[in-house]
C-alpha cells in the first residue's frame, strides 16, 4: 500500500502515520522529520532549511523532491510507503506521477484553525524517545526530557497555515478532480475527533480494500 497523508500542521496525520506504520509495517516517511535532521547537520542545505523553517514557510519543491526521491528508492519501501506530508503542492504531485510512483489512498485531515493552534502550542517532544505529548491531554513520567519546537509558536503557525492554505488547497482540488482517472481513493477525515475514532476509521477504509 502506498499512502498519502494530506492536512494542516496540527491536524493529527503524523499520530494516524504511526498507527499505520505500526499495523501494516510499512515505513513512515515524514518530509517534516527528514529536514530535521539535516538541519542538525552542519552543511549548506541545512542554512537553507533553517532559513525556510524560521521563517513559517514551506521548503522549496526541488529540495523536498530529492530528498523524497532518495527515501523512497531504499528497499524498505518496496512493499509500500506513508507519505506524511507530501506532496503538498500540485508541482510535487506532477513529480510522482513523473516518476511513475503508484499511490493507492489518500487521506485528508480537516480541522478547525482554533484547534490547530491549540495542539501545537501545547506539543512537546521527548528528548529521549522522540514521542511527542501533548501537555492537556497526556501525561508523562518526570523523567522525560521535554521539548518544545522551535517553530510550534503563534506568529510561526499563522504563517505556516497561509502557506498551506496558498499551496495545500489547490492541490486538494488538484487530487479530487483526477481522483476517478489517477486510480486512487481519496478519503476526507474529520480530524476534530478523538485519536482512536480516527484511527478505527483509517483501519477500516484500508481493511476493506485488502
Amino acid at each position: 500500500m502506498r499512502i498519502v497523508l494530506l492536512g494542516a500542521p496540527g491536524s493529527g496525520k503524523g499520530t494516524q502515520a504511526q498507527f499505520i506504520e505500526n499495523q501494516y509495517h510499512l515505513p513512515k516517511i515524514s518530509t517534516g522529520e527528514i529536514l530535521r535532521k539535516i538541519a542538525n547537520s552542519d552543511s549548506l542545505l541545512n542554512q537553507k532549511i533553517q532559513h525556510f523553517m524560521r521563517n513559517g514557510k514551506l521548503i522549496s519543491d526541488e529540495i523536498v523532491i530529492q530528498l523524497v526521491r532518495n527515501r523512497i528508492s531504499k528497499s524498505d519501501c518496496k512493499l509500500g510507503f506513508i507519505l506524511d506530508g507530501f506532496p503538498r503542492t500540485i508541482t510535487q504531485a506532477q513529480m510522482i506521477e513523473q516518476e511513475k510512483i503508484i499511490i493507492n489512498y489518500i487521506f485528508e485531515f480537516e480541522i478547525p484553525k482554533e484547534i490547530i493552534f491549540e495542539r501545537i502550542q501545547g506539543r512537546r517532544i521527548d528528548l529521549t524517545s522522540g514521542k511527542i505529548y501533548h501537555l492537556k491531554n497526556e501525561k508523562c513520567s518526570i523523567n522525560n526530557i521535554l521539548s518544545k519546537r522551535t517553530d510550534d509558536n503563534k506568529k510561526t503557525i499563522k504563517k505556516r497555515l497561509i502557506e498551506y492554505e496558498k499551496f495545500t488547497i489547490p492541490l486538494i482540488k488538484y487530487f479530487k478532480k483526477y481522483t476517478k482517472t489517477k486510480n486512487f481513493e481519496y478519503h476526507t477525515i474529520d480530524g476534530s475527533k478523538d485519536i482512536n475514532s480516527i484511527r478505527k476509521n483509517i483501519f477500516r477504509i484500508l481493511k476493506s480494500n485488502i
